[in-house]
């Protein structure tokens, strides 16, 4: 082969270095036929035949397989020209199957931590995989070892010239339908992706101080919404875009179904290779997507899927991307469980919207002389068994399911004895060969398989590109538009609930002023009757120093203390109303977004909805609290009131001669004319705190006003926008669906195209 150029006289110095490629085949959970050729000439070559063994441990999972750590110390520990021929051999490796995807990419990341740089033999080993692989799928042949088995030789039973007609067309049909699907599918990402990044930079905008973020919380779970679950999932499709396209000059048959079901037993009657592979006993010998491929036809084994626990789940998912490059799903099933478990994964994988066909596999070894002779003298008979577990027992449950969801005309069953196909092309039943096969039921399969391929194989590439695509990018739609509903409601309980909050916000203003006014007079009050009147009747007397006495008096009695308390606690009245209003608010848009959520697959989370929180903002209208206090210590309601007294002293104490009298009339003198200085100061303070407080808690007003206006036109801004993706992701869904109906037209109709 061409590799050979390639490969040193270097010797191995320990052959379970060949594990890395075990490690590089498990990294992605596929290993392609051709990477298996490639190792095992590179195996031959350096004369290390049983080196695949290493390889088979890792790619098994087996209790003495080297693990990637243990594996890059033997690699390290090989000579520099060994290393860097092994390092191109797993370039040419990852990439002969035709398609490099990012678990690859993260395996080379890895390796390079581990064991340094090789890549500037990457672009040689690049272009040498491409080559090999043109080689491969033309002339595989040569390079594989084993007879081929009669099944495989004609596997359709159609001429070679019938076949490669059918796969070009199919081609064909796919290379234009992937030209429309592809830049849809960048765009919703390109369109999904700029709609997060202006929500994000508007929020982001706003001051973090405020609670513009707080009340944009539905705006929050908008673009999360977008960003966890639309994007996640159009990239994935997009994946499985690319991964299609990179399989699309082949028609891919994807054998999925139960452990110990024999889809590796049908890849082998099918293509008359991988008989090792059969699985002995009840363990699982199938743990990655296995994918034979020839004369333009890719085969792809998946582990079975009822494995049980965690390892269920994984093979899901391994059995998941080998979905997403099925032309047709092959289901096997042996008659020795429950129907209803079968019935449950159909139901799953007809959701890939491809054709299924169910193979209702009959389990028996006939491979004993007494029993194959049992077998051959009724050879028809194990169709006919009754019971639960019998053919008919799984039969008729599986058609009642399909008829009854809808998807019988995706699902068909066929009873088949793969065992005894396979033995027919064994030399050693050579002689019963014909009637092996004829009563295995295979070759009602395979006429199945030839209408799919020959008769529907365009319309079923057009079905799974362009359908697919209408269905996912529908469903994204869909999502976006329920996601949508979420600002939607926000907006209406803004633009429903603005003039009465306005009005509130107004209302809880005035009543501020008018109560702080209120309880300043009152503290004046208390001042001019008690307080001043006692203090004249102890200072009555005091001809200097009077001004100090009086203020050392009115801070002992704590006046301006009380002024300040009173007028806090209407502060405090006045942010708890704008906060109960803002919370009202908070209140109702989260119960917008649970209504939302009832009608979500997905629910928006509700921890981005605090509250509480919302009110955040309104709490530093108590900041103003201070600026306000200090209006009035600034009008000195008691510097004021002593220059008075002081003159009134002074009048008094010659007036009078008896000094009872003179002592009564001076305090008289005295607290009169402070009660009036008080009264007197007391509008003017009440004057002067209403002047500045008014523009204090204006400036609130205004501000709390502007939150509110602020958000509703950012989120009328981005209603609007997502308006206009919504009509563009209609409008490319409609070019699809007028696109499937030109299909549907040229599969009716085929002589008019």
């Amino acid at each position: 082969m061409a590799l050979l150029k390639y490969i040193s006289e270097a010797p191995i110095l320990n052959p379970q270095v060949f594990s890395i490629f075990g490690h590089l085949i498990k990294s992605n959970q596929q290993v392609h036929d051709f990477q298996y050729i490639i190792i095992n000439d590179y195996l031959q070559l350096k004369g290390v035949e049983d080196g695949l063994q290493f390889v088979r441990r890792v790619i098994f999972e087996t209790d003495d397989a080297l693990s990637f750590e243990e594996t890059a110390r033997v690699f390290n520990a090989e000579t520099l020209t060994t290393r860097s021929e092994l390092y191109m051999v797993m370039v040419i490796v990852s990439r002969v199957d035709g398609f490099f995807d990012k678990d690859e990419g993260k395996f080379f990341e890895q390796f390079a931590r581990f064991c340094g740089d090789f890549s500037k033999v990457d672009g040689k080993a690049i272009r040498q995989a491409a080559r090999l692989r043109k080689l491969l799928k033309t002339e595989n042949s040569k390079y594989r070892s084993g007879r081929r088995s009669s099944t495989h030789d004609n596997l359709f039973r159609i001429s070679q010239k019938e076949y490669l007609r059918a796969i070009k067309e199919c081609r064909k049909i796919a290379n234009e339908d992937f030209q429309m699907i592809k830049p849809i599918c960048e765009e919703t990402i390109a369109s999904a992706e700029a709609m997060v990044n202006r929500i994000q930079t508007m929020i982001e905008s706003w001051e973090s101080s405020t609670t513009e973020q707080d009340m944009s919380v539905a705006l929050s779970a908008f673009a999360k919404r977008i960003s966890d679950v639309i994007l996640p999932a159009a990239k994935a499709y997009r994946l499985k875009i690319n991964q299609k396209e990179a399989a699309v000059e082949d028609f891919t048959i994807v054998l999925v179904g139960r452990t110990k079901a024999g889809k590796s037993t049908l890849k082998a009657v099918l293509t008359g290779s991988g008989k090792d592979e059969i699985g002995k006993g009840k363990q699982r010998t199938t743990l990655v997507n296995y994918i034979y491929e020839w004369n333009s036809l890719r085969i792809i084994d998946t582990p079975g899927i009822d494995a049980g626990g965690d390892a269920e789940q994984v093979d899901k998912d391994i059995a998941d991307k080998a979905l997403a490059e099925a032309d047709v799903v092959c289901y096997l099933t042996p008659c020795d469980g429950v129907p209803k478990k079968t019935i449950e994964f159909i139901d799953e994988i007809v959701k890939s919207n491809k054709p299924v066909l169910v193979l209702l596999n009959y389990k028996q070894n006939i491979r004993d002389e007494d029993d194959l002779e049992d077998f051959l003298d009724e050879p028809d008979e194990w169709r006919s068994d009754k019971g639960k577990n019998s053919i008919m027992g799984y039969y008729a449950p599986i058609r009642s399911a399909a008829e009854a969801n809808g998807y019988d005309k995706m699902v068909s069953c066929y009873p088949v004895f793969l065992l005894a196909a396979l033995m027919a092309d064994e030399s050693k039943y050579s002689e019963y060969a014909t009637t092996l096969r004829s009563a295995s039921g295979i070759d009602e399969f395979l006429a199945s398989l030839k209408i799919i391929v020959v008769e529907q194989g365009t319309f079923l590439r057009s079905k799974t590109i362009i359908d697919d695509s209408i269905g996912h990018c529908s469903a994204w739609l869909d999502d976006f538009r329920v996601s949508q509903k979420t600002i939607v409601n926000q907006l209406e309980i803004l633009r429903s609930t603005k003039t009465e909050t306005f009005r509130k916000i107004d209302k809880a203003q005035q009543r501020f002023l008018d109560n702080s006014a209120k309880a300043i007079r009152q503290e004046f009050k208390v001042l001019a009757t008690q307080y001043a009147k006692r203090f004249a009747e102890t200072h009555f007397t005091q001809k200097k120093g009077l001004d100090k006495a009086w203020n050392d008096y009115c801070r002992q009695i704590g006046f301006e203390q009380r002024v300040k308390n009173a007028i806090d606690v209407e502060l405090s009245d006045f942010s708890k109303v704008l906060c109960d209003i803002f919370d009202d608010l908070a209140v109702d848009m989260g119960e917008a977004i649970r209504g939302t959520n009832t009608s979500m697959k997905t629910p928006l989370r509700m921890d981005l909805f605090p509250a509480r929180e919302v009110t955040r903002f309104v709490g530093s209208a108590l900041g103003i609290a201070g600026t306000i206090v200090l209006i009035v210590a600034n009008t000195n309601p008691i510097g004021w009131v002593l220059t008075g007294a002081s003159i009134v002293v002074g009048i008094v104490s010659s007036l009078f001669k008896k000094k009872v009298d003179r002592e009564k009339a001076a305090q008289d003198k005295l607290y009169t004319k402070l009660k009036e200085e008080i009264n007197k100061q007391c509008e003017k303070t009440v004057a002067d705190f209403l002047k500045v407080a008014k523009k204090e808690t204006g400036a609130i007003v205004e501000k709390t006003k502007g939150v509110y206006i602020r958000l509703q036109r950012c989120i009328e801004a981005i209603i609007a926008e997502s308006d206009v993706m919504c009509a563009q992701w209609e409008d490319q869904i409609a070019q699809m669906n007028n696109r499937f109906a030109i299909r549907v037209l040229q599969y009716l109709n085929p002589d008019e195209q």
